[in-house]
């Protein structure tokens, strides 16, 4: 039977690539962001690509009515989820304590509190028909002692495993299965939105995977049903040993290869005009 899946964040990066994935493995999608043109566009380009059904639901997560919105319109217009891909996410760049209440408010409700709504209400559907995937895509960060400029997102990716751990075994049986997706850098929109693709420059190539092929990899064991994906051996290594060295040791390591991309000043983002780069981004 053709599956349907719901994808968050699709209007570009991750969520774009795993749309195309998705399709092009047969699914029919439900594709949601803020930016309505650029999912119109990906949805036309899908359909007409892949012969798969693609519906649009622009929703800004950030309003906390945000999740329900979107769970009324799809179940209103008829359609069922198979698949629950929560991608949506960002970083608030700065130290914690500089940064305004207002957006680190917003960053948790886009980052846990929509992530942990939209299962709370997809997934009752899914354990009725006896089939779900629910992947909520994390970070290699979760494994990796934070540093500074990473408050809020560290732990935040940090969670998602921890709660997808859960809510797979309370769903054992069900034929309901949640999978933690764990990618490093990915080339995306992330550093662009957070001030700092000005020095993405200055990191190894290899480090980087393209969202195309992290979707390619990830594709696979997201629909086993996987509990951990962490897609590329170079990823797979760095969440091996990272967490076996000295706790000191690695937060200085962590910190050392982080620093470049945390920008300090959120003020400094708006303030000076930065070169323009490739798209590169990290989850």
């Amino acid at each position: 039977m053709k599956k349907t899946a719901l994808i968050t964040g699709a209007s570009a990066g991750i969520g774009e690539a795993l749309a195309k994935e998705f399709a092009k493995n047969g699914c029919d999608l439900i594709l949601t962001a803020r930016r309505e043109d650029r999912l119109r566009a990906l949805g036309k380009e899908l359909s007409a690509a892949y012969g798969v059904e693609c519906s649009v639901f622009p929703q800004d997560l950030s309003d906390p009515d945000g999740p329900r919105k979107l769970y009324n319109a799809v179940v209103d217009s008829g359609h069922h989820v198979d698949v629950l891909v929560n991608n949506a996410g960002y970083s608030v760049s700065g130290i914690y304590s500089k940064t305004s209440w207002e957006d680190q408010s917003k960053f948790l409700q886009v980052m846990i509190t929509a992530v942990a709504e939209l299962c709370h209400l997809f997934l009752p559907m899914m354990m009725k028909n006896g089939y779900g995937r629910i992947v909520n895509v994390s970070s290699i960060t979760a494994f990796l002692p934070s540093c500074p400029g990473m408050t809020m997102y560290a732990a935040s990716k940090s969670f998602l495993v921890e709660f997808t751990e859960t809510l797979r075994v309370e769903a054992e049986g069900t034929g309901v299965k949640a999978t933690a997706l764990c990618p490093g850098f990915v080339e995306s929109e992330f550093f662009d939105v957070n001030g700092a693709s000005h020095n993405v420059g200055i990191t190894p190539g290899f480090v980087w995977m393209s969202a195309d092929r992290m979707a390619r990899l990830a594709y696979r064991p997201i629909m086993k049903g996987n509990a951990l994906v962490v897609p590329g051996l170079y990823n797979q290594l760095i969440t091996g040993v990272v967490p076996r060295l000295p706790r000191r040791l690695a937060v200085a390591i962590i910190s050392r290869v982080m620093k470049q991309f945390n920008v300090q000043d959120p003020k400094a983002v708006q303030s000076e005009a930065l070169p323009k780069v490739s798209p590169l981004s990290s989850v």
